[in-house]
């Protein structure tokens, strides 16, 4: 009888602790969930040009300044792959040294943004102000890379795995210099 009791009791826990284990990931899936991305990109008014920062297209988008396309951006994309929306409260740029760079005046869907499950949304900005900080803490802190960084209502944040790295130089040259930027791994983007 005392075999049978411990078999039973030992099955009890392995049921019970699967059981807690099921819901405990039904609970995790059922929210919703973010992914951060950053892309860069170039307009000319009539049309935009844009990939995401991590790729080798970025230098492809920016060498088009011959061709018109004269405003670059960055900016953050965020896809929701959870059960339930999400709100972004505020979207911005964070570099490796701990400053954030939050636009003003962006292109995309006014703040706070509903983003149902399965759905994206896209928020972009001049590329100035990152070059702006990647000048002032390259010449402060050490070099970094930046990433997209998003504040959820739901008190989170959530940042770009990928990150996009602006070479260091003089900090008058113009945005849309090509041989200013890279990507996170130091390639030129010209």
């Amino acid at each position: 009888m005392d075999v049978a009791t411990f078999v039973i009791a030992v099955l009890g826990l392995v049921v019970a602790t699967g059981i807690a284990v099921w819901q405990g990931a039904t609970f995790i899936l059922s929210n919703g969930r973010a992914r951060v991305t950053v892309f860069v990109g170039a307009s000319n008014g009539d049309a935009t040009i844009q990939a995401a920062a991590d790729k080798e297209t970025p230098e492809q988008i920016l060498s088009f300044s011959a061709r018109g396309y004269r405003d670059p951006f960055i900016g953050v994309k965020v896809e929701n792959y959870g059960r339930a929306p999400i709100f972004v409260d505020r979207w911005g740029l964070r570099h490796d040294s701990g400053l954030k760079v939050f636009p003003l005046h962006a292109t995309g869907p006014d703040l706070p943004y509903r983003i149902e499950a399965g759905a994206n949304e896209s928020w972009r900005m001049d590329l100035q102000p990152a070059i702006d900080v990647e000048d002032a803490t390259d010449k402060t802190y050490s070099a970094g890379a930046l990433r997209g960084s998003v504040e959820l209502g739901d008190g989170g944040v959530v940042e770009s795995r990928k990150t996009f790295r602006l070479t260091t130089g003089d900090t008058t040259a113009a945005a849309t210099d090509p041989d200013r930027l890279s990507t996170h791994d130091g390639r030129s983007m010209r």
